[in-house]
């Protein structure tokens, strides 16, 4: 038997602290960082390991032996932290759970135990001691080692007799002795001064043991004075050391093998507290159908596939009288205009599901590639959709779905458009829960539906392909249909639960309508100038080489610019530059230390330059015309609703948000998107300071309603009013600083950073920040209230009603808090303003339709509309474009819109 004993001490803080920048919670707000990494050892010794039986040991509340020998013992260590005390009981749970046995012995460490339990089970068994702790080093003999855990982007390392001896030289038993040299300074257990594993192994291996060491002190040629005069002085006190070091094989501890002996499968009391916590990557790693218990036991639902044209119709039969559909597509591809329909789930009862495979005709009517003997299965697409095509196009039968804006497009581009589309799973999850880091399918059915899902990888397993036509259809019909089934009863309970929390409405009226808009920004595409990227590629490529070779003469040797190995060797050994902060892999070269260092070296500005034109150049100048679509000549990017937590559209395939917008080659980049014929214009059309205009509204504050009302420069009003001049005193450099702090007081910059911005004195930043509150009492105050809003309630919300929690402001970590009362003051104004675009994208379509105006609506990026079109009706379409946009929230101060025309996007956007 293959038996794992796990420190659980070492490994309840180190799970806790793998998250210290940023821990894990539950779209609750507990703290689950520590549980997680539990699970995840677990489940990685179980499964990927080979463990047969886990015991877990955790250090017991009160002293031990050892601070009787010593007082001292551990005496520097800071208490235990509040957050990694709150989840302990968790992890007692999860431990439970998975019947693990969890041992814990008053007056004994973590390591006595595993080391006792260690000694009674080899032999006959095979024993790993899962730790990172060297302490462990001197028990390993036959049928015991260790087996320490992966540092990060490494692989676990087993340790046996062999490995042992050919990392350290020196036997197991010997490794005490040089722990005893060493001593422990992390349990305040005095060793040598002066003494480092390094010269320990040596004396131990020209030694064999520390008593021979001290026998041999006044002989031992290598030995410098003051490394002999420490051996000396230490004399005394090493016996000490070497009883606290030494790992108690006889403690007081029996186990019944048998208790720890691992079951099968996953036991459901253990996922279903791992569907609580939300360990949804966990819950998807885990092997299929390994679920153990009554549950597993249960009937499973009724799944079937679709074998014939009269299954068809009759099945169509019986779903007229079942509504809403959900509707689930399988396709060959994750570009939704270049995948062929593989197969469609239909669903209109829980636990109730049909599949229905299908083979889609070639360029001549006749049936494409079926792939082996099941292709006889495979229904036509051309009798399936004559079928099927006006059920789905039928408004008046309500669809819904997981993601249905790509069924949309996929069923479009078969010639069978969807209509009714009336409830997106994932865009509500993202709505009831926008923390959440993700939405998908399978970990909505774990967290919401307590459902295992069948991992998409799964329908691969013995096959040589991925090719999803190639899985058997049994297989396939199973994964499919259950996509469809667990939509469908995700709606049932999502939707309720939009109602109780007065989400609906955005559901309904604001996210669904816009789907159909994206839908159709999407299908339409942008135009581009490949010749002017090709050009711009060639310059760029040469720029970089010059920047290559400048670099090389600024470092005075060659390097490789992109290994943060070698450049960190370059910045911090050769030229002596400072940073201050680190990584796990040493040194930071991120922007902004090269920022810093810039000041003083040339080769930090350098690789700046450098890497921003590398980005451009792989990221759009070369990338973009690659992502053309053949068939259209034109670029498809996805719009996506469920991804920023502010409610923000994003972009993907290509990302269109990070294009540079104030530098010259971001313009040039711009000026490749182009109309589709020269009949056309591209109309930029963007909300002009929409965030300080909500501000305005949101906070109330009278100076800032004023200067927008009288359409002043509200950064040079600012100005005016802290620096105490009139406005037509303020100079430029008072208008930038105003500038900064008006934008920044939306993201919470606070003096520090300000004055790093400004390059100011702290000092003088913060009387800045003084100054603007003073003269601003409306933003103080509607900052403050916000924030302890945010604090009473647990969450925040934008003018609609879109809703944040902040799980941060409960924490016991102060950059936590800080985080959530940044995002409390941030989202209400960010989230808004993404509600009226939103808004104003559904108002401007439908009067484009109402009104058969010559225009698209082609990207949304930030707060700018970009709109194709007809030359000949550039005013019309200004005047419904700026009409509709700023009339789309009644607030109390003007919403301006700026618009303008170009040949290109660079020169709309100018």
């Amino acid at each position: 038997m293959k038996i794992f004993l796990v420190d659980g001490s070492a490994l309840l803080y180190r799970s806790h602290f793998a998250f210290a920048g940023r821990p894990l919670t539950t779209s609750q707000g507990e703290v689950t960082s520590a549980p997680f990494g539990f699970a995840q050892a677990l489940a990685h010794l179980k499964d990927e390991e080979g463990a047969d039986a886990l015991v877990v040991a955790l250090d017991a509340k009160g002293p031990t032996f050892r601070h009787e020998l010593f007082p001292a013992y551990k005496a520097q260590r800071p208490p235990m932290p509040v957050d990694l005390a709150s989840q302990i009981p968790r992890v007692r749970e999860l431990v439970g759970a998975l019947g693990v046995p969890l041992v814990e012995l008053p007056g004994y460490e973590a390591d006595d135990v595993l080391g006792t339990l260690a000694r009674q089970l080899a032999p006959p068994h095979e024993v790993w001691i899962y730790s990172a702790d060297k302490d462990f080093v001197p028990l390993v003999r036959p049928g015991v080692g260790i087996l320490r855990p992966a540092a990060r982007g490494g692989k676990d390392e087993y340790l046996d007799e062999r490995a042992v001896t050919a990392r350290y030289g020196l036997r197991p038993a010997q490794y005490l002795d040089a722990l005893t040299l060493m001593g422990d300074q992390s349990d305040n257990v005095p060793g040598v001064p002066g003494v480092g594993e390094k010269t320990a192994l040596g004396l131990v291996a020209r030694h064999q043991s520390v008593a021979r060491l001290l026998e041999d002190l006044d002989h031992a040629q290598e030995l410098t004075p003051r490394l002999r005069e420490a051996l000396r002085a230490s004399r005394e006190q090493l016996p000490l050391t070497r009883r606290l070091l030494t790992i108690d094989t006889h403690a007081p501890v029996q186990l019944d093998v048998a208790a720890a002996r691992l079951a099968r499968g996953y036991p459901e009391a253990f996922l279903q507290l791992c569907r609580a916590l939300e360990f949804y990557s966990l819950l998807e790693r885990l092997p299929a159908q390994q679920a153990s218990g009554p549950a597993a036991a249960a009937a499973g639902p009724d799944y079937r596939q679709v074998r014939s044209v009269d299954e068809l119709r009759a099945l169509l039969a019986e779903l007229r009288a079942h509504t809403p559909w959900a509707i689930d597509t399988e396709t060959t591809a994750l570009d939704p205009l270049r995948a062929e329909l593989v197969g469609i789930s239909l669903a209109a009862q829980p636990g109730r599901a049909w599949y229905i495979p299908v083979a889609v005709a070639d360029d001549h009517g006749a049936p494409g590639d079926l792939f082996g003997a099941a292709s006889g299965e495979r229904l036509p697409w051309a009798q399936v959709r004559s079928l099927l095509a006006p059920f789905l196009a039928d408004a008046r039968l309500p669809k819904v779905g997981q993601n249905l804006k790509y069924d949309q497009h996929v069923l479009h581009g078969h010639g069978a458009p969807l209509a009714g589309v009336e409830f997106d799973t994932m865009i509500a999850s993202h709505l009831l829960a926008p923390e959440r880091r993700q939405h998908g399918l399978d970990l909505l059915a774990g967290e919401v539906l307590r459902l295992p899902a069948t991992p998409y990888k799964s329908l691969f397993d013995g096959l040589d392909t991925s090719d999803i036509r190639q899985v058997p259809l049994d297989r396939l019909t199973r994964y499919a249909c259950e996509d469809a089934d667990y939509a469908l009863r995700l709606h049932a309970v999502f939707a309720p639960e939009l109602v109780t929390e007065q989400l609906d409405h955005l559901m309904h009226d604001l996210e669904m309508p816009l789907s159909q808009v994206l839908l159709r920004m999407e299908r339409h595409g942008v135009k581009l100038d490949v010749g002017l990227l090709e050009t711009l590629s060639r310059e760029l490529r040469a720029a970089l080489a010059r920047l290559t070779e400048l670099a090389y003469a600024q470092a005075g040797e060659q390097f490789n610019l992109n290994s943060a190995k070698q450049l960190s060797v370059i910045l911090f050994q050769k030229l002596g530059l400072k940073s201050a902060r680190k990584t796990a892999t040493g040194q930071s070269t991120d922007v902004d230390v090269l920022t810093k260092l810039a000041k003083e070296h040339p080769l930090p500005a350098t690789l700046l330059e450098y890497r921003q034109l590398q980005k451009l150049l792989s990221t759009y100048a070369e990338a973009l015309p690659k992502l053309l679509n053949p068939a259209t000549g034109c670029l498809h990017t996805s719009f996506n609703q469920a991804v920023a937590a502010t409610g923000r559209l994003s972009s993907s395939d290509p990302n269109l948000q990070n294009i540079p917008v104030r530098t010259e080659l971001g313009r040039r980049i711009r000026a490749a998107f182009i109309p589709r014929d020269p009949g056309h214009l591209l109309l930029s059309a963007d909300y002009s300071q929409i965030e300080l205009r909500l501000m305005a509204h949101l906070s109330g504050d009278e100076t800032l309603r004023a200067a927008f009302a009288a359409g002043e420069d509200v950064h040079a009003r600012t100005a005016a009013l802290v620096h105490g001049v009139a406005l037509a005193d303020v100079t430029p450099q008072m208008r930038r600083q105003a500038k900064v702090v008006n934008f920044g007081i939306l993201y919470g910059m606070g003096a520090r950073a300000l004055a790093q911005q400004l390059e100011i004195p702290v000092r003088d930043a913060q009387a800045f920040i003084d100054g603007y509150f003073a003269k601003l009492p409306g933003v103080r105050r509607f900052i403050d209230e916000t924030v302890e809003l945010a604090r009473r309630e647990g969450e925040v919300r934008t003018i609609l009603g879109r809703r944040r929690r902040l799980p941060e402001l409960a924490s016991q970590s102060p950059q936590q808090v800080a985080l959530g009362e940044r995002m409390a003051v941030n989202t209400p104004i960010q989230g808004s303003a993404a509600d009226l675009i939103k808004a104003a994208m559904i108002r401007l379509d439908a009067r484009i339709a109402r009104e058969g105006l010559a225009a698209h609506l082609l990207l949304q990026v930030h707060d700018e509309l970009i709109v194709e079109v007809e030359a000949g009706q550039r005013e019309r379409v200004a005047r419904a474009v700026k009409e509709e946009m700023e009339g789309v929230f009644a607030l109390s101060v003007p919403l301006l819109v700026e618009t303008s025309f170009g040949r290109n996007w660079a020169e709309a956007h100018a």
